[in-house]
Order: structure tokens, then sequence, then C-alpha cells
């Protein structure tokens, strides 16, 4: 298995083309016109090639799935030098559930494709802006090395 990166970020910017807003409610993926920033991620990546799960996953479930599927853990909260295709988690591991906490990739080493209810869809914005705006919430970053 092999991920391919801009697959996966090339999914995303069609689920922006094609004006896909946010919900948390629907199918989460795109597949009904609407997405939410984990089931978005989870999609595109599976698009890129990652292994399909038995269900959409969430800022929770995500962590093992993507260390299971060929990415590493580059931070824990900490600064990173980060670029095209990483992979960011917002929240804490065990309190990210619902809208504790938040998922997108990198396009750029500082702006981000992601779904988010503040653009109701997919937007480009800037990672450390957007961080900020949110009130720096705890993060992960995840960056893909293989299988």
């Amino acid at each position: 298995m092999t991920v391919n990166m801009d697959r996966a970020l090339a999914f995303m910017e069609a689920l922006q083309a094609n004006h896909v807003t946010y919900s948390m409610t629907g199918r989460r993926t795109g597949a009904d016109g609407t997405a939410d920033c984990s089931g978005a991620v989870y999609t595109a990546l599976c698009a890129g090639g990652a292994p399909v799960a038995d269900t959409v996953l969430d800022t929770e479930t995500m962590h093992g799935w993507l260390l299971t599927s060929g990415f590493v853990l580059l931070a824990e909260n900490m600064r990173w030098p980060a670029q095209r295709g990483d992979v960011f988690i917002w929240g804490e591991h065990g309190k990210s559930a619902g809208a504790g906490g938040h998922t997108g990739i990198f396009i750029t080493d500082h702006d981000i494709i992601h779904c988010n209810y503040s653009h109701n869809g997919v937007s480009v914005n800037n990672y450390a802006q957007y961080w900020n705006t949110a009130n720096r919430p705890y993060y992960y970053a995840y960056r893909y090395s293989g299988s």
C-alpha cells in the first residue's frame, strides 16, 4: 500500500470545487454534498490509497489508523517543519470528539486545506492564523513515510 498525497489533496480540492458544505450529521465524506473535517480528510487519504476502515473516522479514531497506514507522528504540541501532505489533528487525544477536534492537510509549509464550520465547507487557510484564531488548541502532526 502506498498513499499518494497529491491524489489525497486533489480529492480535497474537488470537494472545494464542488462546493461541499459543512455538516457533522450527513455522510461526512462529501458523498451527499456535505462533509466534516475528519470525514473529508479520511476519505481524501483513502482516495490517495490509504486503507479503508470499517467506518468513517473521526479525530479520535484517526490517530491509530494513520500510524497503521504508514504515517509517523512528527510532533505532539510542539513546532515542526511542516510540509505539503502533513496531516494535523487538533484536540488532545481522548478529548477531541465531536466539535472538540479538527483536522486537515497542509498544501504548503504554511497553508492548509480543510473542511470547516466557519467557511461552511472546504477552504484553504494559513495554518498559524487559523490555529491562533481557534485559541491555539493542542495538536498532533503526522507525515506519510511509507507502509
